[in-house]
């Protein structure tokens, strides 16, 4: 055999690395400049992803989002789909619910498509063979039908998808028409933020990557040459596989390829869409050098939720000592968005579109206005993507308007930038000398 020259096996080089999860491509280390590193899984990935033992999908009733609902809870009190659609038209969605919304949407659809139970595919002539589940198919971004897989893997048409096929699927079931190009343009911030409509009010940002107990359930997690969506605390849905540009794991291209697609009887395969611990896939693909996560563009948010007795009330006390509450929904720079009296909330105040926030101390309490046992309020305060979470154990109804402290947001503003601080407890009095107003309906 002809020894090939030094600069022509360069060439080759340079051409497989690029041939990866996504088709080829770069991503970046910020938001604009190219990752480090080969966009192809190495034969060591390949075969670490392979040893890992197959994960049970997460219960939506147990997974909850960094605002403390769960995903069944989003998904029954807004349903699923695109975020133009909305189950309750009379409550317009806040940006944190429309956060919710999609994330929601996105595990759910991520694992139907990881159950192989979902897509059984008899076999079709020799070239199109059996499958129980979706496979691993390089280059592929849709599962109306089979697909020839780009690549070494290119004998057979498969069902299946990518890591960025999966991710794009997902994205587009909530609404954002996100490219299907590498897993490289899906790790840029502009890639969502283009697909965002502005009503949305919602944002893709590049956050430094936290320790693994800190992702929160809908962050994007992006490597060199793969993608994935973290669909619990401390785990991540993607799809995995064989595809070129890299020595082969197996002993011949065929079997590589066969291990792709799972066929009948075969529960325990291990390509395709599928959950890994987040502790594994950073075992496979090597720390994140991207993780994204949505946050609504809200300088802060305050929202109260409370369970099965009918009436539980929000009330923040604005620096300039206004009184925002059910009868007084709309203050100097913040709004209640609703008086909900049918259990469970959530009732939300933010400061309102085109003001600022006023410096000095937002004070945060609540009032068991009305309900016939012991009673638990939550309220989640929001600055950006930090989220801090309340609970207040509530014996009695009381009425009123005097509510119980529960949370400062101290509100700063230094060289034209705002700094929110979040303290327990409030920082002066919150009892109020006068009656309560009666409720519409009272």
């Amino acid at each position: 055999m002809r020894q090939l020259p030094l600069k022509t096996w360069g060439a080759l080089v340079a051409l497989l690395v690029v041939l990866g999860c996504g088709g080829g491509g770069g991503v970046t280390s910020s938001n604009s400049t190219p990752l480090p590193g080969p966009d192809a899984m190495t034969p060591a990935q390949v075969a670490a992803a392979d040893r890992i033992a197959p994960m049970a999908l997460a219960d939506p009733s147990t997974v909850r989002l960094a605002d403390g609902r769960t995903l069944a809870e989003v998904i029954t009190r807004f349903g699923s789909g695109p975020l133009g659609a909305v189950r309750r038209p009379d409550e317009p969605l806040t940006p944190l619910d429309r956060k919710a919304r999609l994330i929601a949407t996105m595990i759910q659809e991520g694992n139907r498509l990881a159950t192989k139970s979902n897509f059984p595919m008899p076999a079709n002539g020799a070239t199109q063979p059996a499958q129980n589940g979706l496979a691993y198919v390089y280059g592929g971004k849709s599962i109306a039908g089979r697909s020839t897989p780009q690549g070494a893997c290119s004998q057979t048409k498969l069902k299946g998808v990518d890591c960025s096929g999966f991710i794009s699927l997902l994205a587009r079931t909530a609404g954002i028409n996100l490219v299907t190009g590498t897993a490289a343009t899906q790790s840029l911030p502009s890639s969502w933020n283009t697909k965002f409509e502005p009503e949305w009010r919602l944002e893709m940002k590049s956050i430094p990557a936290p320790a693994a107990a800190s992702y929160e359930t809908g962050d994007i997690i992006g490597w060199a040459n793969h993608i994935a969506i973290v669909d619990a605390p401390g785990s991540v849905l993607q799809s995995n596989g064989y595809a070129t540009g890299s020595p082969n794991p197996h002993a011949t291209v065929t079997d590589a390829c066969r291990a792709n697609y799972n066929a009948p009887g075969e529960e325990n395969a291990r390509r395709g869409p599928r959950r890994f611990t987040i502790a594994q896939a950073i075992q496979i693909w090597g720390a994140p050098l991207r993780v994204l996560r949505i946050t609504p563009k809200e300088f802060f948010t305050v929202q109260l939720r409370w369970g099965a007795e009918p009436d539980v009330d929000l009330h923040v006390f604005e620096p300039n000592g206004t009184q925002v509450y059910y009868s007084n929904k709309v203050g100097q720079s913040g709004f209640l968005d609703v008086d909900d009296v049918t259990q469970f909330g959530p009732e939300h105040y933010r400061i309102q579109e085109g003001q600022e926030p006023e410096e000095g101390d937002y004070r945060v309490g609540v009032v068991y206005f009305r309900g016939q046992g012991p009673e638990v309020a939550t309220v989640n305060i929001t600055t950006g993507s930090d989220t801090r979470t309340f609970t207040t154990p509530l014996t009695t109804a009381t009425g009123g308007i005097s509510p119980i402290p529960v949370a400062t947001i101290r509100v700063t503003k230094v060289d034209g930038t705002y700094r929110f601080q979040i303290l327990q407890g409030a920082s002066r009095p919150m009892k109020v000398d006068r009656p309560a107003p009666p409720k519409d309906g009272q």
